[in-house]
Formats: C-alpha cells, structure tokens, sequence
C-alpha cells in the first residue's frame, strides 16, 4: 500500500471552486456566491488562526530548547568533579545505621 500523499495549505478543500465556477446570474445567484464566498473566507481565517496558534507553540519551544542548550553548554566546559574520596567505590552509597 503506498504511503498516503502529504497535504499542504494549498490542498485544502473549500468552496472556491464552486464559487470561481457559476457567475451571479441573478439577486438570488450573487447572494448564494456572496454565502460561498463568506464560509471560504470564514474557513480560511480559522485555518490561519490555526497556524498562528502552531507557530507560538513552535517558537515558545525552540526558545526553551537554546536556553537548556546554553545550560548544557556551561556544564559540559565546567572543571570535572573533584576526585572521590580515597576508598569511596564509584556508585556505593555508604549509610549510617542509627541505633533506637
């Protein structure tokens, strides 16, 4: 089965091309065009709020991404740790015992 075709912004579907296709032949003709012409119009402009919408999100996330890249950064150029205590063995945690 072959992989389902990418769409773009232009590949939506409105009425256009019913309204591009009939002209106003009359009152009641250019009233129905004007009715088309209007739900294009209103379809469009929630698809660019949409759009609007993703490009706040993707830009509030490239933000976080450059400011976490710079703290990154920092550390990875920061003077390693100091060296464990002598007998520590790397990933053993000692624990006291408390007596009650």
């Amino acid at each position: 089965m072959p992989a389902p075709k990418m769409r773009s912004l232009r590949s939506i579907r409105t009425v256009r091309s019913l309204v591009d296709g009939r002209k106003a032949r009359s009152r009641a003709g250019a009233l129905l065009e004007l009715s088309a012409l209007a739900t294009e119009k209103e379809l469009l402009t929630r698809e660019l709020d949409r759009w609007h919408q993703r490009k706040r999100e993707i830009e509030t996330r490239l933000a976080e991404i450059a400011e976490k890249e710079q703290r990154l950064e920092v550390a990875a150029k920061a003077p390693p740790a100091a060296a464990p205590a002598p007998g520590a063995v790397p990933g053993e945690l000692k624990v006291k015992s408390f007596e009650y």
